[in-house]
């Protein structure tokens, strides 16, 4: 999801990307791409470190073991990570989201 604003100083919640598994978390490499190039200007090309990104699949996944969902979201983001890269955006670290990270919600 994301924010637009309107003319009038207010703003409405939009759906952009695909969608995952939960109604809050979509996918959308350019979005990603864009906060890294945002912040890289905003804070004079500080060293970045993405500690955590991925999603969650739809439970109706219709294949849970080739999880092609989750291995098209990974080479997108990365691919649009790699490219603010090599515009000289100074990403240092990446870190996947896996499941032993909601494991504290158990």
């Amino acid at each position: 999801s994301g924010v637009r604003a309107d003319n009038k100083g207010g703003w409405s919640i939009v759906d952009v990307g695909k969608p995952s598994g939960a109604s809050w978390l979509r996918s959308h490499p350019p979005g990603f791409a864009g906060l890294l190039r945002w912040a890289s200007a905003r804070y004079g090309n500080i060293p970045i470190a993405v500690t955590e990104n991925g999603l969650c699949t739809p439970s109706a996944d219709p294949d849970p073991i080739e999880d092609v969902t989750r291995a098209e979201y990974y080479e997108q983001h990365v691919r649009a990570m790699w490219s603010c890269m090599e515009e000289g955006i100074n990403v240092t670290a990446y870190f996947a989201w896996t499941l032993l990270d909601n494991w504290e919600w158990t």
